[in-house]
């Protein structure tokens, strides 16, 4: 399974190198099978109050992570 809190944290530190801006908190599933090539999806709050969605991709057997991509929810 995927670790749901290692995830947040990955997404949260990703985007806030890349984007820049203050993230409150990130909100990924639990009971995420390592199953690589598979992708899930994550809730993110910004410090702003913007939210967005991040897809997250399973690279391997480690369940080593990749963000794939990033949508602002309107």
């Amino acid at each position: 399974m995927i670790d749901a809190t290692k995830a947040a944290d990955t997404a949260q530190q990703d985007l806030e190198s890349s984007l820049h801006e203050k993230i409150s908190s990130v909100s990924c599933p639990s009971g995420q099978v390592v199953e690589p090539g598979a992708t899930f999806t994550c809730t993110v709050d910004f410090a702003n109050g913007k939210q967005a969605t991040e897809t997250l991709k399973i690279l391997n057997k480690d369940a080593d992570l990749k963000v794939v991509s990033v949508e602002s929810k309107k």
